[in-house]
């Protein structure tokens, strides 16, 4: 592994820390969610394509990728790694920050 010179230290241990939270993160999402979201962000694919793998209506897919994404924000988030991200539409109604 080849470090690049220009990252300091502390940027080096938030990657690895977010990376070690992002893990944790695609653990706790349901099975179908993960497998969406693993194909959508990491192989690329789009959502027709998942359908069609998975044997899922589009729709379904769809449903699997915004769940399962926005469990793992959550997880992100309140693991503090989503610096300035806004959550808006909160079951109180305000807006939540995370900063």
């Amino acid at each position: 592994m080849i470090l690049d010179a220009s990252v300091r230290p502390e940027q080096w241990i938030r990657s690895l820390d977010f990376r070690k939270s992002l893990d944790k993160a695609l653990t706790i999402v349901k099975e179908k969610q993960r497998g969406t979201l693993e194909l959508y962000f990491f192989e690329g694919k789009d959502i027709s394509a998942i359908a069609k793998e998975l044997d899922e209506s589009t729709g379904n897919v769809r449903h699997h990728l915004y769940r399962g994404l926005a469990k793992v924000r959550a997880e992100l988030v309140q693991n503090g790694l989503l610096r300035g991200y806004i959550e808006f539409g909160s079951t109180d109604g305000r807006k939540k920050a995370a900063l």
